[in-house]
């Protein structure tokens, strides 16, 4: 569903810049769901805006918080390359604090 949101809003996007976007927001949406430990009744949000010469994606749940510094994956690993991703192929990124949860976002520019 992220994916198909992503294509949606950035249509007529370079597919290079498409396919990150989409890897990313994948990599998010999916640690939301892993890691945030949600009732059924709890969401992730995602938020795609786009700017002058680049695009802002934000993806908010209502789980805990964590520090972003300090996780790398270890070589071999099957989990924990998120973020790992999210540090190479955004052009800046970060996690704001919610109350309750949090939103971590990406910027990658056109």
């Amino acid at each position: 569903m992220g994916r198909q949101s992503v294509r949606h809003a950035l249509a007529g996007a370079p597919a290079q810049v498409l396919e990150r976007i989409e890897l990313l927001v994948s990599e998010l949406v999916t640690n939301s769901v892993t890691h945030a430990a949600l009732s059924p009744e709890q969401n992730v949000d995602l938020k795609v805006v786009t700017r002058p010469g680049r695009v802002r994606v934000e993806v908010a749940d209502p789980g805990s918080h964590f520090n972003p510094q300090g996780r790398r994956p270890t070589p071999g690993a099957e989990s924990r390359w998120g973020l790992f991703l999210l540090n190479e192929m955004a052009d800046r990124w970060g996690v704001d604090r919610r109350d309750p949860g949090k939103t971590v976002w990406f910027e990658v520019d056109l």
